[in-house]
């Protein structure tokens, strides 16, 4: 007979199955988990890159077929029911919920469970200047209604903590704030020459580029219209990633943008940009800007939400849509390959440990170790997740 894994069983339900932020957040929390004292598995909608990670990575997946990012009652009750089925079947000791639509869903699926514990990580939150005012209160109460059921709430950023705060979900000192760790040396230590033939580039050619999802609020078309009389064969605008806005910003597009779409490489991918620019109109944290940063690429970014945290200096942080002012210091640093050299370095070495994915894992370890009320193991030393104030904190 089978001896039975006594290792308490973490559940991670995230809504999409793609390979972004709050994705990466979410494998890199399974995988730096120690799987001598825990197991874990992913419950997310099925069908993308996400889910093909997981499962190579030998981690097991179950589909909730009716997850969507936009309001839906009938595949949110949907997807609800498979939820609690998942949890009635599987029995994990901890359902760890990420986004708003799982994090909603799952904490509620959750309460009739009275020995499930549930940690849930904000990523941002879906009541940004960009929803209507109906579906901004919409969001924002049920964010305040669903605060309470879980035994401990993570924030990617400061900033976050303090959105909450100050949208009534609760006081940000009930936070957990754990920077949404990123794989530094596959980022130092990337190919940049392999990544810019991998792009076509020339060696005289200037990169600026844009690592994001093709969807509203990460400032691609922004960028198209702030560069549209400078491009050429010296200066190229690269979208790397996928998404709903895909086709759209294609078929607008001149020849001097160049779209990637999905890519596995996305180290030295980074690496062969001579500068990344992060123009949203909301961000968690902005873990590219990280990337970037280790990989010693300049970064340029607006200055709101969790980005003001993760650049190595605020002069790099330009006020949102504020297209004259992204227009003239792309230009200028276009111009200035010193400029951009010593930016680079600067970023490379603000980039410490505190903000790799192996330091989340254990910082996460411990929350899990303290809401289950187990022994911190004695090579866990992940550091304090207090929190801690934000250099500025408006989303």
């Amino acid at each position: 007979m089978k001896e039975e894994d006594s290792r308490p069983l973490v559940l991670h339900l995230h809504t999409l199955p793609w390979i972004a932020g709050s994705g990466l957040n979410t494998f890199y929390s399974m995988k730096y988990l120690d799987p001598k004292r825990y197991r874990t598995a992913l419950a997310c909608r099925p069908g993308g890159p996400l889910e093909e990670l997981v499962k190579k990575s030998g981690f097991a997946f179950h589909p909730i077929r009716h997850f969507r990012s936009e309001v839906s009652p009938y595949h949110d009750l949907a997807a609800l029911v498979e939820v609690k089925r998942l949890l009635n079947s599987l029995r994990p000791a901890l359902l760890h919920t990420h986004n708003s639509k799982a994090g909603f869903l799952g904490r509620l699926a959750a309460r009739k469970l009275p020995r499930l514990k549930v940690v849930h990580t904000v990523h941002g939150f879906a009541f940004h200047s960009r929803e209507t005012p109906l579906r901004r209160a919409l969001f924002r109460f049920l964010e305040r209604r669903a605060f309470p059921w879980a035994d401990a709430s993570i924030v990617i950023s400061p900033a976050l903590a303090a959105w909450a705060e100050r949208a009534g979900i609760a006081p940000r000192t009930t936070f957990r704030v754990i920077w949404s760790g990123i794989e530094i040396e596959s980022f130092r230590n990337a190919d940049r020459e392999a990544g810019r033939q991998a792009l076509g580039l020339s060696p005289e050619t200037v990169a600026v580029g844009l690592v994001a999802k093709l969807w509203e609020g990460k400032g691609h078309e922004f960028l198209l219209r702030v560069l549209e009389q400078d491009l050429g064969a010296d200066l190229k605008l690269v979208f790397v990633g996928t998404g709903p806005l895909e086709e759209y910003l294609r078929r607008i597009a001149g020849p001097n943008v160049i779209f990637t779409g999905h890519r596995d490489d996305i180290p030295r991918i980074t690496a062969a940009l001579d500068l990344s620019v992060l123009p949203s109109d909301f961000e968690g944290m902005g873990r590219v800007l990280l990337e970037a940063q280790a990989a010693g690429v300049p970064v340029l970014a607006n200055r709101l939400g969790g980005m003001v945290d993760v650049v190595a200096d605020p002069d790099w942080l330009l006020p949102p849509r504020d297209e004259v002012a992204w227009r003239e210091t792309i230009r200028r640093l276009v111009r200035d390959p010193d400029e951009r050299r010593r930016r680079g370095e600067k970023g490379r070495a603000f980039v410490t440990e505190r903000f790799s994915a192996k330091t989340m894992g254990k910082q996460i370890e411990n929350i899990y170790d303290e809401v289950l009320g187990r022994k911190v193991s004695k090579n866990n030393h992940g550091t304090s997740t207090s929190f801690v104030p934000s250099v500025g904190d408006k989303v």
